[in-house]
């Protein structure tokens, strides 16, 4: 997958053996490497300036994150009160939020805290 499919808070990250082997990870801010790979030496990936992501585990968690990306927003929040197993009055709050009340509580705020929370599962 070349570097141009990768999203804002994404780069290329790999030490000296993912360049030579072309397993280059994909690290993404708040995260590390979508793998759990340790991104622990020099990125050589940025100073070679590799272009391709080459970490089969990286390449299928941003395929996952994508697909989940394109659900609708309240099926995701649906989907996450039922993995954090909530109670029929904490789910039926829930049910009843609409997109403004939403907005107002800071979307963004809660697609990262949801995104954050379901990397841990997919990884």
């Amino acid at each position: 997958m070349k570097k141009e499919s990768l999203q804002s808070n994404q780069i290329i990250y790999g030490n000296k053996g993912n360049v030579w082997a072309n397993t280059c990870h994909i690290y993404q801010s708040g995260i590390g490497n979508l793998c759990r790979t340790p991104a622990l030496a020099t990125n050589w990936a940025k100073i070679e300036m590799v272009e391709e992501i080459g970490c089969p585990k990286c390449l299928q968690l941003f395929q996952n994150q994508e697909l989940w990306n394109k659900q609708p927003f309240l099926e995701r929040l649906i989907f996450l009160a039922n993995k954090c197993n909530l109670n029929e009055d904490e789910a039926s709050i829930l049910a009843k939020l609409n997109l403004e009340e939403i907005d107002s509580i800071n979307r963004d705020t809660i697609n990262i805290a949801i995104t954050n929370y379901l990397s841990k599962f997919i990884a």
